[in-house]
């Protein structure tokens, strides 16, 4: 595994579990709902990166760059 892909792994784990540690404290809270949600929607777009820098094919690559923008219109 290249040290760049073990990177991009470790900050989509940093980002769940820091979203979900923000939202279980308090899950009624609306700034917590926010912040988590804000959170998430940071996780999807890195899951998405670490999906298309390992694609084989370049159409799945940009398929999943596309897919990637809802995570940036949430945030």
């Amino acid at each position: 595994m290249l040290a760049f892909t073990a990177l991009q792994l470790l900050a989509c784990a940093a980002l769940l579990v820091s979203a979900t540690t923000i939202v279980v404290r308090d899950p009624y809270d609306a700034g917590n709902r926010q912040a988590g949600l804000l959170i998430y929607c940071g996780a999807f777009w890195a899951v998405c990166q670490l999906l298309w820098n390992t694609a084989q094919d370049p159409r799945d690559a940009l398929l999943l760059m596309k897919l990637s923008a809802l995570g940036w219109v949430g945030i």
